[in-house]
This record gives structure tokens, sequence and C-alpha cells, in this order.
């Protein structure tokens, strides 16, 4: 247990971001609870950065982070929208706090 949450047993949150594809939910994460999620390089242009769900601890020790793959993920194709709903219900159904990324332009 790297992370150290199996001696915190049930004493600690789950967190979760969602958003559409490049709209900065990696950095966010990163900067909210120092997380070291992969994110975008601007000159290589857009493209996907997260696949699926990871998982870090936030910086407190009673919080895991989870990044989850943009909603409208065009590398996925065809089974793009079966796939962003299991992600999404996934992170509802454990998520105590979520946060949905609205990339405003």
């Amino acid at each position: 247990d790297k992370w150290g949450f199996k001696d915190l047993g049930f004493d600690y949150k789950i967190l979760s971001v969602l958003g559409s594809q490049s709209s900065g939910k990696s950095t966010l994460l990163n900067h909210l609870f120092n997380t070291g999620f992969a994110v975008l390089d601007a000159t290589s242009g857009i493209h996907q950065t997260t696949l699926g769900i990871w998982a870090s601890p936030g910086d407190t020790k009673n919080i895991l982070v989870l990044d989850v793959e943009g909603t409208d993920s065009k590398e996925r194709g065809e089974e793009n929208t079966a796939f962003e709903k299991k992600t999404s219900l996934f992170s509802l159904a454990l998520s105590e706090i979520l946060i949905i990324n609205v990339n405003a332009e």
C-alpha cells in the first residue's frame, strides 16, 4: 500500500473530475491537489492525454483523486458513448466530491 490508504480504513474521501477532452481537468487537479497527472503539451497540438481513469492521492492523506478521460474523446470512435457513460457512472457512484470542468471559450 504505497499511498497509505490501507491504514485509513474508510476515513478518506474520493474526488473525481469530469469534463470534455482537453478542457484542463488534469491541470486543475495537479494545481488543486498536487497530483502528478500527465497534462497536454501545447506545442504538440490537442490530443488525448488521459486514457480511462487514473488515481492519485491528494496532497492530504485522506483524499483519493480520480482523473477521468474526457467525455467527448474522438480517439475512441464508435465506442465513445458507451465508455463515456461507464466512466461517468463509475465516478458518480464512488465519489463524495465531483468536479465538472466546463471549458468556456
